[in-house]
């Protein structure tokens, strides 16, 4: 109470200064806004969009979407290396090329979608209490670039099994990555508090495309038209990361096998 009176005080000190009105008259105006009163009230909304603890949960699961899958896919694909036994009866059963990678490319596609669906599961059942009443709508959106940022994680854990990274390389990488693309995705820190600079280089990362689709979804009351499609557009620009790392990936895979 002391730090209220003293700081309304000084206000009066600096209208005084300010205006240059008589101490009397600024007694006068400080007893009208004492007198002053302004009605609020709480206006109940019929709908509910998705709870903050749920985006926050959300936001938090990238850095899992990206480097647990990455991690996982490094490491458990480390028996098909060029110099693996593994590798060398694949190669000598006369399996094509196109067809080996494609099925390469379907698994790491599948633990990315395992991870998803995990991360999924835990979201709900942590926040169940305070999803009763959310749209499923926007739930659902909510999930499509998170399954998008985990076709990118499966993707980068294809590019180090394929550049031959394992043991703590693979763990350092994929923890590594994903602190600093969390960061520059506006996990840690609002997107909206960042730099100019920050923002630049943050906007060439598929997370920070992933954070700004789920500020939109939080944002919204229902699922429009207009939401669907700012949703598809931006899960489309996260699934172009993991195609190029994809490509990247099967490009120094197929190079160091004919190595």
């Amino acid at each position: 109470m002391d730090e209220h009176v003293r700081a309304f005080a000084q206000r009066l000190f600096a209208l005084l200064e300010c205006t240059g009105a008589a101490p009397s008259e600024v007694v006068s105006w400080a007893a009208e806004v004492q007198s002053a009163r302004v009605e609020v009230g709480v206006t109940e909304s019929p709908t509910t969009g998705i709870p903050l603890g749920y985006l926050v949960f959300m936001q938090f699961s990238t850095y899992a979407l990206f480097g647990g899958a990455a991690v996982l896919i490094a490491c458990g694909m480390r028996s098909l290396a060029s110099d693996q036994p593994v590798h060398a009866r694949l190669r000598a059963a006369g399996i094509p090329d196109a067809s080996r990678e494609a099925q390469q490319a379907l698994a790491c596609l599948g633990i990315g979608a395992a991870v998803w669906a995990a991360m999924g599961v835990l979201g709900v059942l942590w926040c169940s209490g305070s999803l009763g009443g959310s749209d499923p709508m926007l739930i659902a959106l909510a999930q499509v670039p998170l399954l998008a940022l985990a076709c990118v994680g499966a993707a980068y854990g294809y590019l180090l099994w394929g550049l031959g990274a394992k043991g703590d390389a693979v763990h350092a990488a994929g923890n590594m990555g994903s602190m600093v693309l969390t960061f520059l995705g506006g996990t840690w820190v609002s997107q909206a508090s960042m730099g100019a600079a920050v923002t630049a280089v943050a906007r060439l990362t598929p997370i920070w495309w992933v954070i700004h689709v789920l500020s939109e979804v939080y944002a919204a009351t229902e699922a429009t038209g207009a939401l669907v499609a700012s949703v598809a557009a931006q899960t489309g620009l996260v699934l172009l990361f993991a195609a190029a790392i994809a490509v990247a990936g099967a490009a120094i895979a197929r190079a160091r096998a004919r190595a």
